[in-house]
């Protein structure tokens, strides 16, 4: 199974969406693999937020399994949601 990084930042939109980021490369193989590569790639992780959000800072950064990525996907979409 495959694991993605995902990051949200900080603040929300007054509807209480958020800015959020998938990394879908690289693909990781576990949790632990993830987890290493967030803590060793950190500061680069931080300054592509700063420049994807326009200067907004990270509030969390996650690793997600593959599948339940999925899901979280497949269930907005069927409720009609089409952004995180």
């Amino acid at each position: 199974m495959k694991w993605f990084i995902v990051v949200l930042m900080m603040g929300s939109f007054s509807n209480g969406d958020r800015n959020t980021y998938i990394y879908f490369k690289p693909e990781l193989d576990s949790l632990e693999q993830c987890q290493t590569y967030v803590t060793e790639y950190t500061p680069q992780i931080q300054a592509q937020m700063l420049l994807e959000f326009n200067g907004d800072n990270i509030d969390t950064i996650y690793c997600f399994r593959e599948d339940k990525l999925k899901n979280f996907f497949e269930a907005n979409s069927k409720a009609g949601k089409t952004e995180i």
